[in-house]
């Protein structure tokens, strides 16, 4: 890179200073080489010890929240329990009233129905009951019209024939034969001339 590059470029000096470091990092590994040391303390049984440490802080700080919060929780296990018993005691109170409603429905119905069969047997009425509900025919029975209108014109027929036949026998204030002139007027007849 140097001989294609001017030393004043940005990457070559970034290269160059990281050579730099790694040389003097060599130096230094080379001046002072590894050795083991040996202590009598033991780096895991320290750690171990102090995790325990910590773990019993943690569990005095656990034991006394717990005594803390053990009447709140006492006192919601009571709650809890006699709010259990409560609810027994209203679904059965419920279940009481539902029985005693249907009853007395039940009570009410036969009492009405016991008035209305003594103040049947009272009155001398036959206690009647429906065998069989009535239904809706499907197919209307009535008004025929066609029938209706024949019956309606004999009906009229025969009414119009009987008002004739009533007006001739009971209005017709004519005399027929000799005998009713003789009859109406009380004086003899002297001729009559025959119909035809």
């Amino acid at each position: 890179m140097a001989s294609k590059f001017t030393p004043d470029y940005r990457p070559l000096q970034e290269i160059e200073a990281q050579i730099k470091q790694t040389r003097e990092t060599l130096t230094n590994v080379e001046n002072n080489p590894l050795r083991e040391e040996t202590t009598d303390r033991d780096a895991t049984r320290e750690w171990i010890k102090s995790e325990l440490v910590k773990a019993r802080g943690e569990l005095v700080a656990l034991q006394a929240h717990m005594n803390a919060t053990a009447p709140v929780v006492d006192a919601y296990r009571k709650e809890a329990r006699r709010l259990n018993e409560t609810e027994i005691v209203q679904q059965d109170l419920l279940r009481s009233a539902k029985n005693a409603e249907e009853n007395f429905l039940l009570y009410s119905r036969k009492h009405e129905e016991a008035r209305i069969s003594d103040a049947l047997d009272k009155q001398r009425i036959i206690n009647v009951s429906v065998a069989e509900e009535a239904t809706v025919p499907s197919i209307p029975s009535s008004p025929s019209w066609r029938l209706n209108l024949l019956l309606g014109f004999l009906f009229a027929s025969l009414v119009s024939l009987g008002l004739v036949l009533a007006a001739d026998c009971f209005f017709d204030r004519s005399f027929r034969t000799p005998d009713e002139v003789e009859a109406f007027l009380h004086v003899p007849v002297l001729a009559a001339l025959p119909k035809n």
